[in-house]
């Protein structure tokens, strides 16, 4: 998975990497339908429908800007329009994953319909898909960074969890995360912000505050716990341990990028009221 994101990543331009993105979110849709329950007809169809929805709202928004000023010449220029429309879709990914999901994780309702269960996948992939292109436009460093928040939320969260684990977070629904791993990666993030404010992200997150920019950092960390308690939440709703085999031994595109979907809608959403973007 690694090795696809890098060569997606820089070895094709704007156009293929938003093209890339939209494959690796469709098979998120795929996986998330089977674990809906839907059958295999129903898992194509809706598979399409978040295809579509992603490709609608790259238009409406205007991104990537050199696809859609040969589709759409008239959006082509419009940046205000198009700033606010992007904003308005990070903003109903940001409502579901604040908002909803914590409630969800909260009651873990038992009686929910297939349909349901797959509706939430729109405001949690569509959001998703239009950050990585948006945030990819502003350079893959940005992307990259951003993304990193999750690897080393993640990575030192096993660590720590491995090491000090004695309280579950959530047994539930994930019985081998523990607060003491969520605690430290948190402190493996403040870690990671203070060199970002401090070196080479300065000048760009500026704008920000050293506070703000911790904070924000902060805050992405825990959305991205969220996330894969979300998955582990659906996964365990369909009896099943992975996604999808996708990847041999590692599952499927939604194991491997749960927290990312959650993560980079809110980063981006941030970038950009904090003037950053």
């Amino acid at each position: 998975m690694g090795l696809v994101l890098a060569v997606a990543l820089f070895g094709v331009g704007e156009e293929g990497w938003a093209l890339a993105m939209l494959v690796l979110t469709g098979i998120g849709a795929w996986e998330w339908a089977a674990l809906a329950g839907f059958t295999h007809r129903a898992r194509l169809a809706a598979t399409l429908l978040v295809v579509v929805c992603c490709v609608l709202a790259g238009l409406w928004c205007g991104v990537p800007e050199s696809i859609v000023s040969g589709l759409r010449p008239e959006l082509a220029g419009a940046s205000g329009g198009q700033r606010r429309r992007v904003l308005c879709l990070l903003g109903v990914g940001a409502l579901f994953w604040c908002v909803i999901v914590p409630g969800w994780l909260w009651r873990l309702p038992q009686q929910v319909s297939s349909v349901v269960l797959f509706a939430m996948a729109l405001p949690a992939l569509v959001p998703a898909w239009l950050a990585t292109v948006v945030l990819r436009s502003q350079g893959a460093g940005c992307l990259l960074g951003a993304m990193a928040i999750v690897w080393i939320a993640d990575t030192s969260g096993y660590g720590f969890g491995r090491w000090l684990g004695r309280h579950k977070l959530a047994p539930r629904v994930s019985p081998g995360k523990t607060w003491e791993g969520v605690l430290g990666g948190l402190a493996m993030l403040l870690v990671y912000g203070l060199w970002l404010v401090l070196g080479p992200a300065a000048a760009a997150l500026e704008p920000a505050g050293l506070a703000g920019a911790l904070a924000g950092i902060l805050f992405l960390g825990a959305v991205s716990v969220e996330g894969d308690l979300f998955e582990s939440s659906l996964k365990r709703r369909a009896g099943v341990k992975d996604s999808g085999s996708l990847i041999p031994g590692h599952g499927g595109v939604l194991d491997r990028l749960d927290a990312q979907f959650s993560t980079l809608p809110l980063a981006a959403l941030l970038l950009h009221l904090s003037g950053v973007l």
